[in-house]
C-alpha cells in the first residue's frame, strides 16, 4: 500500500544519523545500496529470464561497488533458483561472468595489485571484539530495537501468503543482509556506514508489516486487526521518536579553516605529503600520494614481510632525504624520522572542534613539517 511504502521510506530516512550520517557523503555506500536494492527488487518481481538478467546485472554492479555484496548475493541467488530455476539462472550466471571478467581485467591493468589488495591485504585488518555483541545490542538493539521487532513481524506475516516462495525469498535475503552488515561491522575500522543496508532492508520489512496488517484486515480478520493496526501505528511513532537527532549538528561550518589550509599548500614550492587527507593536495593542485589508510592496509595486513620492509624503507628514505617540501600530518607518527630535515609546527585552530568532521573519525590536520632549507 502507499501509506506502508511511505512509512518504510520514512523509517530509512530517519536512520540517517544512526547510519553514520553518510547518506549524502561522497563515498560508495549510497551507490552500493542503490544497486543492491535494485537487484533485490527486480529479483523479487521478475517473471522472465530478462527480469532475472536485469537483477543479475544490478547484483554485479553492487559487487563491483562494494565486494561485501557477495554475502547478500549468495542467499538471493539461492532464493531465486529455488523458486524458479528454469527462469532464474541468469541471476547467478551474469554476476559471476561480470565480476570474474572485471577481476581479471583490473588485475591485469594494475599489475596484480587489484587481487592482492582485495583478497590479501584488505582482509588482514582483524576483528573488532566489541562488535561481536555490539552489533546486536547497540546497532540493532539500541535506538532501532522497535524497527527490528516490526521488521521481524513483517517477515513472519509473509507466511500468510500462499506457497513458500515469497517467505523463502524474504527470509534468505534478510539472512544475507544481516550477515553482510555483521561481517563488515566486525572488520576492524568499520564505521556506522556499513549499517545502511540493514536499516534500509529492515525498513522494507516494516513496510511489509504495515501492508500485511492491512491485507489481513481486508481478508476479514476482524475485530482483532483493528487493535493490531493501532498498535503498529503507535510502535512506528515511538520508533521515529527514538531516532530523533539534531540535523544542524551535521552541517560543517569550518570553510575558513579549510581555505587557510589550502592557501598553505598552494603557497608551498615543491611537493607536499598529506597522507591522512590527500584530497587536499589534489584541491591545491599538488601531486597526490598514498592515503594513510591504504598504507595501514598494506603494512598491517597480510602483506609479505619483505614487501612491508621495502615500503617502510622507501618512506624512511623520502623523509630523510627531504623529498617533500611540506608534510601535513594528524599525529606525530613520523616525528622521529622527520626531525633531522624538517621543522615542526602546529596548525592554530580557534577551538578543539574546529575543522573536525561531523561524522566518521574526528581527525584533522594538526602538525606541519617544513623542510629546513
Amino acid at each position: 500500500s502507499g501509506p506502508a511504502a511511505f512509512t518504510a521510506m520514512g523509517i530509512y530516512a530517519a536512520t540517517y544519523r544512526l547510519g553514520g550520517a553518510w547518506f549524502d557523503v561522497a563515498r560508495v555506500d549510497a551507490l552500493f545500496l542503490f544497486f543492491l536494492l535494485l537487484a533485490l527488487y527486480w529479483a523479487r518481481f521478475a517473471k522472465s529470464r530478462w527480469g532475472y538478467a536485469a537483477a543479475g546485472l544490478a547484483l554485479a554492479a553492487a559487487y563491483m561497488t562494494k565486494q561485501a555484496a557477495i554475502a547478500t548475493a549468495i542467499p538471493l541467488i539461492l532464493a531465486c533458483l529455488a523458486g524458479d530455476w528454469r527462469r532464474a539462472w541468469p541471476v547467478a550466471l551474469l554476476p559471476c561472468l561480470i565480476a570474474g571478467s572485471a577481476t581479471v581485467a583490473l588485475d591485469y591493468l594494475s599489475g596484480g595489485w587489484y587481487s592482492f589488495y582485495l583478497f590479501g591485504s584488505a582482509w588482514g585488518h582483524g576483528v573488532e571484539p566489541v562488535m561481536k555483541l555490539g552489533f546486536w545490542t547497540k546497532d540493532l538493539g539500541g535506538h532501532f530495537a522497535i524497527g527490528c521487532a516490526l521488521a521481524l513481524m513483517g517477515l513472519c506475516l509473509q507466511l500468510s501468503r500462499p506457497g513458500w516462495r515469497v517467505f523463502g525469498y524474504y527470509a534468505l535475503v534478510t539472512l544475507g543482509v544481516v550477515a553482510m552488515c555483521y561481517a563488515s561491522r566486525l572488520h576492524r575500522g568499520g564505521y556506522d556506514n556499513v549499517l545502511m543496508p540493514v536499516y534500509a532492508w529492515f525498513a522494507v520489512l516494516v513496510g511489509l508489516a504495515i501492508g500485511g496488517a492491512a491485507r489481513l484486515g481486508k481478508q476479514g480478520y476482524q475485530p482483532w486487526t483493528l487493535g493490531f493496526e493501532s498498535g503498529l501505528f503507535l510502535a512506528v511513532l515511538l520508533q521515529f521518536t527514538l531516532l530523533l537527532y539534531n540535523p544542524l549538528a551535521q552541517i560543517p561550518r569550518d570553510r575558513a579553516a579549510g581555505t587557510r589550509l589550502l592557501d598553505l599548500l598552494r603557497g608551498t614550492e615543491g611537493e607536499v605529503f598529506i597522507p591522512y587527507h590527500n584530497f587536499y593536495g589534489a584541491m591545491a593542485g599538488k601531486k597526490t600520494y598514498a592515503h594513510r589508510m591504504g598504507l595501514n592496509d598494506f603494512l598491517g595486513g597480510n602483506s609479505a614481510k619483505e614487501w612491508k620492509d621495502m615500503l617502510n624503507a622507501e618512506l624512511t628514505k623520502a623523509f630523510r632525504e627531504g623529498r617533500f617540501a611540506l608534510l601535513v600530518l594528524d599525529s606525530l607518527a613520523y616525528d622521529a624520522l622527520l626531525s633531522a630535515r624538517y621543522e615542526r609546527g602546529v596548525i592554530p585552530y580557534k577551538g578543539n572542534a574546529v575543522f573536525r568532521p561531523v561524522t566518521g573519525y574526528p581527525a584533522r590536520p594538526v602538525y606541519y613539517y617544513y623542510r629546513r632549507d
